[in-house]
């Protein structure tokens, strides 16, 4: 996120009908219209933009349009990060991250993903699709070693849901610290940790 001070907004853009539903009626002092970045923003000159709502996806076709906008103050993702934003808006506007929004969700994913792999969930799908059934063992989350990468909202999260799996979890950062939850191994360990936290089968 930049610096930079936002002056009031009045006047500001979102992606989809279903985001212009729910703030419509938020504020009487902003004007709140639909723009999807592939058609003119309905019913507002795109110059009296003050801020806008990227698409959750298909960021290259904002580009340009942001860089016609003379009194953009606020740009806000829908991402947690914002690769590439800052290449769009001039060092005057400010960025905000949907940070924190997503962890949960993102966090789940992976404990689904990491139990799909190490359960076979991948073979057993193409195994039925092909109308063959095999009897083999897996092994599950519990008492496994995992490292975990990253200690943020969604690190964070991922931690908790292997804990509930009996998990043991090695946490990676930056930098090594401590904190309420124990050690954190800097990035220049992790070459030497992955070995000993690599799955088996």
């Amino acid at each position: 996120m930049t610096n930079a001070a936002v002056p009031s907004v009045r006047t500001l853009s979102v992606p989809s009908r279903e985001l212009l539903e729910a703030l419509t009626d938020v504020s009487s002092e902003v004007d709140v219209v639909l723009w999807d970045f592939r058609d003119a923003p309905e019913g507002c000159d795109p110059a009296d933009l003050d801020a806008v709502v990227l698409p959750y996806t298909g960021r290259d076709r904002v580009g340009e349009a942001l860089r016609d906008l003379p009194r953009l103050a606020l740009v806000q993702t829908q991402s947690t990060g914002y690769d590439g934003v800052a290449d769009l808006v001039g060092p005057d506007v400010a960025i905000a991250t949907a940070s924190g929004v997503h962890a949960a969700a993102t966090a789940a994913l992976a404990v689904g993903l990491a139990l799909a792999s190490l359960r076979g969930i991948d073979d057993a799908v193409r195994r039925q699709a092909a109308g063959v059934w095999r009897s083999d063992r897996y092994p599950g989350l519990a008492d496994r070693r995992g490292l975990l990468v990253g200690v943020g909202g969604i690190g964070g999260g991922i931690r908790r849901r292997l804990g509930a799996f009996e998990a043991e979890v090695a946490r990676g950062g930056s930098a090594a610290r401590g904190d309420e939850h124990g050690h954190v191994h800097g990035s220049d360990e992790l070459g030497a940790l992955a070995p000993h936290h690599a799955s088996s089968s």
